[in-house]
């Protein structure tokens, strides 16, 4: 079973987050909500300054993991550069 981590539907749930994120640029964070409870984790996001922006993925996965973002995260490739890493992890699956 793949999990969905939906980014839309976590702001149309919270829109009190979703307002203080959008007036101050304030830090977020979204659970990863799994019925079965074999997976946990979270989402997070921290501006450190307009145009800079740290994003935190931390999880614990038993199942495929699919991250929607949206229309709202939107990003010009002349103007957006994204860099990944992980600190520790395994791969039973390689």
């Amino acid at each position: 079973m793949t999990l969905l981590l939906s980014m839309p539907e976590f702001w149309s749930q919270n829109p009190e987050i979703a307002a203080t994120v959008q007036k101050a640029r304030q830090p977020w964070t979204m659970p990863l909500k799994d019925a079965s409870g074999k997976s946990q984790g979270y989402r997070q996001s921290i501006n450190l300054r307009p145009g800079l922006n740290v994003l935190i993925d931390d999880f614990t996965l038993q199942d495929d993991l699919l991250i929607e973002k949206g229309e709202r995260l939107v990003c010009s490739p002349r103007f957006c550069l994204e860099m990944s890493f992980m600190l520790s992890a395994s791969n039973p699956k390689s």
